[in-house]
C-alpha cells in the first residue's frame, strides 16, 4: 500500500537524486527551501553536492521557528499540526511530511494576525494561505486490499453460479453431506460435554 497522499511513489537510485532535485528547482527565480528539523537533510544534500546557494534565498526551519515562538509546543510535526488545528495523516512519509511542513509554515505566518490588526487591503493575502492549509487530504485506497476483495467477490459469484448449475440430484447429495457433517459435529460436541460433566461430578477417592 502506498502511504503517499499527494501523488505516486517512484523509486530512484542515489546517483540520480541530485539530477531529479535539480529538475524540480527552477534556478531562474528566487527559491525558498522549507524543512522541519532538516539540518541532517541539508548535510546529506551537501555531501551529494547539491547546490544550496544559487538562487536559494532562504532555508526556514519550522522546528526552529516553533521552538522560538512557541517553546511550550513539542516540535514534532504531529504536535504542531494539532496545535494549529491542521488536519493530517500518514506522517513519517517524506512526501507527506513535506506537504504538511509547508502548511505549518503558512499557518505560523498567519496565526497571530486578526481582523483587528490587519486592514482589509491585506486580508486577501492572509486568507489564501489559510485556505491552502485547509485543503482536504486525498483519500488513497489500498490496491492490494482492493484486489483481494475483488477476488473474493469473484469467488463468491462463481461459487453461486456453480451451485445453480448443479442438477437436483447433485444438490440433494450435497445437502445430505452437509447435514451429516453437522450431525457428526453436534454428536461429538455432545459426547465432549458429557465427558466434562462426568469429570466435574467425580469425587477423588483415596484408599488408606
Amino acid at each position: 500500500m502506498t502511504k503517499y497522499l499527494f501523488g505516486e511513489t517512484i523509486t530512484i537510485y542515489q546517483r540520480d537524486i541530485v539530477f531529479n532535485l535539480e529538475s524540480l528547482v527552477p534556478r531562474t527565480r528566487s527559491i525558498v527551501l522549507v524543512g522541519h528539523e532538516f539540518r541532517n537533510d541539508l548535510k546529506v544534500l551537501q555531501l551529494l553536492r547539491f547546490d544550496l546557494h544559487t538562487s536559494i534565498v532562504g532555508l526556514p526551519d519550522t522546528g526552529k521557528i516553533v521552538s522560538t515562538t512557541s517553546p511550550n509546543i513539542p516540535i514534532t510535526l504531529s504536535s504542531i499540526l494539532s496545535e494549529l488545528q491542521c488536519p493530517f495523516q500518514n506522517l513519517h512519509v517524506a512526501g507527506n511530511d513535506a506537504d504538511f511542513t509547508l502548511r505549518i509554515l503558512l499557518l505560523l505566518a498567519t496565526r497571530n494576525y486578526t481582523d483587528e490588526v490587519v486592514d482589509s487591503k491585506h486580508q486577501e493575502i492572509l486568507t489564501a494561505p489559510k485556505a491552502t492549509t485547509n485543503l482536504s487530504i486525498p483519500k488513497r485506497s489500498d490496491p492490494q486490499a482492493k484486489n483481494i476483495k475483488k477476488k473474493q467477490r469473484g469467488f463468491q459469484k462463481n461459487k453461486k453460479h456453480q451451485s445453480e448449475s448443479w442438477d437436483m440430484e447433485t444438490q440433494g447429495q450435497i445437502r445430505a453431506e452437509r447435514a451429516a457433517r453437522r450431525a457428526e459435529k453436534e454428536s461429538n460436541e455432545g459426547r465432549l460435554e458429557g465427558f466434562v460433566t462426568a469429570r466435574g461430578n467425580s469425587v477423588p477417592h483415596h484408599t488408606c
